[in-house]
């Protein structure tokens, strides 16, 4: 099986002696696994200027010729050849049109899934419909679609590419920062119509947020906060209302048919974040996102079918089709290792060299998380332990309770090993 890849453009500004442009191309592998080791996000490339590339075909050149001798050729390590391929590439709407040189995503003709033409309602183009013709990798390849495309993309360069499905529409800048932020600003933020939540409500609604702060475990990277700082909430944040929080929150405070289709919604969400619902369930999660993106129209009117709303009905079918979790092909971990890149800059004196040797400095040193079964012992007992990425406190509300093979939940209370048995044991009670 090739290596896969999933590939990110990145384009941030950063404040030196002038704004200036970092643009990161950077990689993650999909389908490899290194002796239980979680393997970080790594750059491929990196340009620094006044503005983005004026020539995208000089820009991704380079790229282009080594990830096609990758395709052809592969590498040797431990005397076998291993072959490359894209199999996904993770970036926001506007560096897809970057990319791919196709019309912004504010365009008549902007889907990049369906042919459908927008129409403009209180100045926005919306996209009432959801069953129209879909665009074909032939095509586009072809430039038959002069109404979409700006001219040919050099991606078509890559061998081994589909255009279409293997640009995927990102998960966390579509779901998590565009139609679960719209959602909450519609009902928070916006005052003037039939949906909008009073303050008394609003305030409920905190409370209760604020209060599952406590009951979360240790792995969600914030706790969550109040409605009053919705407009500095984080990516992340957006998500663990989405996936975790949101129906609890909302039962009790919106309308009914509201609740229900925000409910499509969140198991639609819930089905492709994971491996094992979206084998069984991924019809479920279809019927769900279309009745979701239909209620909309019906109840928020069809200037809310915008850009996003309209392109999560392709992004959920497009994981179903593919069975392929959205989490394994986010823009999350690039986000995180953006940062940690952008703080490698001291200075406004030659920042692209600056991240260069500090990137040279970091290949130094292993980068590879563990990910498999590890416990960390102190005084002879064992205080956590660490499965898979989750760690598992005893007698620690938020962080000691397990779902089992038998689908039945654990409170662990003690964790534990015997002379004559090096593995570890658990003893709990049963929820």
């Amino acid at each position: 099986m090739p290596i896969a890849l999933a590939v990110r453009a990145l384009i941030r500004i950063i404040q030196v002696a002038a704004n200036m442009i970092i643009l990161v191309v950077a990689s993650n592998l999909i389908n490899l696994v290194v002796k239980n080791y979680k393997v970080s996000p790594f750059v491929i490339g990196i340009y620094y200027g006044d503005s983005k590339p004026e020539n995208i075909d000089v820009y991704l050149h380079k790229f282009i010729e080594e990830i096609n001798n990758l395709y052809d050729e592969g590498f040797t390590y431990k005397n076998i050849i291993n072959r490359v391929r894209i199999k996904k590439n993770c970036c926001d709407a506007p560096a897809r049109a970057f990319i791919k040189c196709i019309k912004g995503h504010n365009g008549y003709y902007a889907c990049e899934r369906c042919t459908q033409q927008g129409v403009r309602i209180d100045n926005k183009v919306v996209y009432p419909n959801l069953n129209n013709t879909l665009r074909k990798h032939e095509s586009f390849s072809k430039y038959e679609y002069k109404d979409h495309q700006l001219r040919l993309s050099p991606l078509l360069n890559i061998k081994g590419i589909n255009v279409i499905s293997d640009i995927n529409l990102d998960y966390m800048h579509m779901a998590c920062l565009g139609v679960m932020k719209k959602l909450l600003k519609h009902w928070i933020k916006e005052r003037k119509h039939a949906n909008a939540l009073t303050p008394s409500v609003i305030k409920c609604m905190s409370a209760e947020l604020e209060n599952m702060a406590s009951m979360v475990p240790c792995e969600f990277q914030r706790k969550p906060r109040g409605f009053d700082e919705l407009d500095r909430w984080k990516a992340t944040e957006y998500r663990f209302f989405m996936l975790y929080a949101g129906p609890i929150v909302l039962k009790d405070y919106i309308s009914k048919q509201a609740y229900i289709k925000f409910l499509n919604f969140h198991v639609a969400m819930r089905i492709i974040c994971s491996d094992r619902f979206i084998k069984v369930f991924g019809r479920v999660a279809s019927e769900c996102i279309e009745n979701f993106c239909v209620g909309l129209r019906n109840l928020y009117g069809e200037e809310f079918l915008e850009y996003n709303m309209h392109s999560i009905y392709h992004m959920v079918n497009d994981a179903i089709t593919e069975k392929l979790n959205v989490n394994d092909v986010s823009s999350f971990p690039f986000e995180n290792f953006l940062g940690q890149i952008l703080k490698l800059v001291r200075g406004p004196a030659k920042p692209l060299q600056q991240i260069a040797r500090r990137l040279t400095e970091m290949c130094e040193i292993e980068d590879c998380k563990p990910s498999g079964f590890h416990a960390h012992i102190h005084n002879n007992k064992i205080k956590f332990m660490k499965i898979n990425g989750f760690k598992i406190y005893p007698n620690k509300t938020k962080d000691s309770h397990i779902l089992l093979p038998n689908d039945q939940v654990m409170c662990v209370e003690l964790i534990y090993s015997e002379n004559s048995d090096s593995r570890n044991k658990m003893l709990g009670l049963l929820q």
